[in-house]
């Protein structure tokens, strides 16, 4: 019981979207639709009627239809392919959906079927007023106008129509062969049949107005074809002058100098130049003599002709361009002639045109507008020299647009032979020269760069290898110390054993020579204390090679002097030059010991040392003002080893030691060695 009260309510709530269809309005008139507020079209209320296709564009498939009273615009992007078979007066029944539209509401299609084709309905009589009211969007008009401009925009042919003396675009379908003005229709009085659309923004506010017409049928000219004869020959250099009427049927000769495709062709005659807005006839070529029937046109420096027939006359002539000369000054009745000069290739303008080119010229800069095809199959180099041939035209930003107020000229070229590149700028210009030194400039930088690693890295090198020098010098040294001690301590140490055990057996017998023997002993030991000493202050090399020899010296020699009350006085030469390493350490023991003597046994007041250098030798001298000694007397006292010690040390350097002393005169000891070893 409870699935079946489920089933039930789930079928009731599927079947609300069905009875909310079935209540909806169908709108089957155009009428209803466009009463529609936005809101009330965007909820898509069901659409079926029966209208007439009154404009349909094949390449944007933009549609307008007519129901016999009113006209709307359809639209369906997912379905193109039901209206693409489609043409202007085929008769429809269609079904779809309102829609909001972005001016008026629309009507989405859904499905489309073609009924027969009647062709277009009557359309609707309008003045100028009314053409132009915005209620006027979507509908199915005609009025009278005259053509004053065609030109051509991605295949639709574009025209510019005065209607009761306001200009008016009109856009024409997309329309297979349309690649020139429609000939016999510019500045003749024309009945124009079109939808009128209004261009909008995104309020839904009206901007401007635009006409879109079917097709060139929808353009009906309300006189008869003009003859030739029916106009007088004006001379091109006399359009607009003083004596004319505006709205005169003229008639104009002159040679074919450059033909503009889809817009018309410039004549030269009468020595001047002069562009004819009309379809050119089929073949025509540069050089062909041609008569133009028309209405003479404003037109910025010159004026125009706006042409309804247009004759060959069966001559050729030739076209002679003008050489321009420096200076190159803007002129006015060069304007619209053909000339030629040489010229600099600057690169390209920065307009938004393809082939825009900027040159200069006895230092005038100019344009030179190229034709849609190639001009020369090889690039442009700036500072190529080109020779330009094509048509003058005058340039000016002044809005009174008057000839001597013109800033500028520019080349209008017709054809790849109309470029002609006289020379090549020079391989070596500036732009390569400042690569090139960029070019070297980047390789400095990165040599330097290179360098400053390889300094960084050698410096690291050097380190490791200064650092591995130092501990192999600090194991050769204890090595040497060991040797030291091996053959210095212990051998005094043995020594000193054997005076111990023959003092010991005399002890008793021999006192006298036991005491003698104990003295010897006790004066052994004292050396052996002293050489342990040294060999000790040998560990402390590093204050040696941080501070240098003086004042490694200087930082030794103060405790001890401070020690024994003395005055410490240091004269020392700079700068010092270091010394090979033996070579400082031995100077640096001896005056370590002399002054180490002076301390303990001189009872002096001042200790002086003096260090300097004469030419390739050094000299060491330390002394005191203390009680001094008697050489002989010394010889069997305690510092007897300390001299000993010092001229071992002196002669192992190969160096010279002096040693000056009397008693309560003082002590002086002076090493002198070169500074570099005798090579034997």
């Amino acid at each position: 019981m409870r699935w079946v009260i489920l089933r039930f309510f789930l079928q009731c709530v599927l079947a609300i979207p069905a009875v909310l269809q079935a209540d909806a309005k169908l709108y089957t008139e155009v009428g209803e639709i466009l009463t529609l507020s936005p809101e009330e079209a965007a909820q898509e209320h069901p659409v079926e009627l029966d209208a007439t296709i009154i404009y349909f564009d094949h390449g944007t498939l933009v549609c307008f239809v007519h129901d016999g009273v009113n006209s709307i615009f359809l639209s369906n992007v997912d379905r193109a392919h039901a209206i693409a078979g489609l043409d202007v007066g085929d008769r429809i029944h269609l079904k779809g959906v309102t829609n909001r539209g972005d001016f008026l509401p629309s009507i989405y299609y859904r499905d489309l079927q073609k009924l027969d084709s009647p062709g277009p309905p009557p359309a609707l009589a309008v003045n100028e007023k009314e053409l132009m009211e915005p209620a006027a969007d979507c509908k199915w008009v005609e009025f009278d106008a005259v053509m004053k401009s065609f030109y051509l925009f991605n295949d639709h042919g574009v025209v510019d129509l005065e209607v009761a003396g306001r200009t008016v675009t009109g856009m024409l379908a997309a329309q297979v062969g349309l690649s020139k003005p429609p000939p016999g229709l510019l500045e003749r009085p024309l009945r124009v049949r079109c939808v009128a659309v209004c261009q909008f923004n995104d309020q839904r506010q009206m901007c401007g107005r635009t006409l879109y017409i079917p097709s060139l049928d929808c353009i009906i000219p309300k006189f008869p074809a003009i003859e030739m004869t029916d106009a007088p020959l004006v001379k091109c250099d006399s359009l607009l002058n003083a004596h004319s009427a505006l709205g005169e049927l003229i008639r104009v000769k002159g040679a074919v100098t450059y033909i503009q495709p889809g817009a018309g062709f410039w004549i030269y005659g009468d020595s001047t130049g002069l562009f004819v807005q009309a379809a050119a006839p089929e073949g025509l070529a540069t050089g062909d003599e041609i008569e133009a029937v028309g209405y003479a046109a404003f037109a910025p420096f010159r004026p125009k002709l706006n042409g309804t027939l247009v004759t060959r006359t069966g001559r050729t002539l030739p076209v002679s361009a003008i050489p321009l000369d420096a200076p190159f000054n803007p002129s006015g009745p060069l304007h619209g002639s053909v000339v030629t000069l040489e010229a600099e290739y600057l690169g390209k303008s920065s307009r938004s045109e393809v082939g825009s080119l900027l040159c200069s010229a006895a230092d005038r800069t100019f344009e030179v507008i190229t034709p849609a095809q190639n001009l020369n199959t090889e690039p442009l180099e700036k500072g190529t020299r080109l020779k330009l041939t094509g048509i003058y035209g005058l340039k000016s930003t002044h809005p009174l647009g008057l000839s001597k107020q013109a800033e500028a000229f520019q080349i209008q070229l017709r054809g790849p032979a109309d470029l002609t590149i006289l020379s090549r700028p020079p391989w070596w210009s500036t732009r390569r020269a400042i690569w090139v030194i960029g070019a070297v400039l980047g390789l400095a930088a990165l040599t330097a760069i290179w360098a400053v690693m390889m300094r960084a890295q050698v410096r690291k090198q050097s380190s490791i290898i200064a650092q591995q020098t130092v501990q192999q010098a600090t194991l050769e040294e204890r090595h040497r110390i060991a040797r030291d001690l091996h053959d210095t301590l212990e051998q005094d140490l043995m020594g000193v054993s054997l005076l111990l055990d023959n003092a010991a057996a005399k002890l008793v017998s021999a006192p006298v020579s036991a005491n003698g023997l104990l003295e010897i002993a006790r004066r052994l030991l004292k050396r052996s204390r002293e050489e342990s000493r040294s060999t000790i202050c040998d560990l402390r090399s590093v204050t040696l090679d941080q501070l240098g020899l003086p004042e490694a010296i200087r930082e030794v020699l103060q405790p001890l002097a401070d020690a024994a009350g003395m005055k410490l006085v240091c004269n020392f030469q700079e700068p010092w030059l270091q010394m090979p390493r033996q070579f400082e350490n031995a100077l640096f023991r001896v005056a370590r010991e002399a002054a180490s003597n002076a301390a303990h046994h001189s009872g002096g007041k001042t200790i002086t040392v003096t260090l300097s250098t004469e030419a390739d030798r050094v000299r060491l001298t330390i002394e005191d003002d203390g009680a001094g000694f008697e050489r002989g007397v010394a010889h069997l006292s305690e510092a007897s080893f300390g001299l000993q010690g010092m001229e071992e040390r002196v002669n192992a350097i190969q160096g010279h030691l002096e040693i000056d002393s009397n008693t309560n005169t003082g002590t002086r000891i002076t090493v002198t060695l070169r500074r570099t070893p005798k090579t034997s």
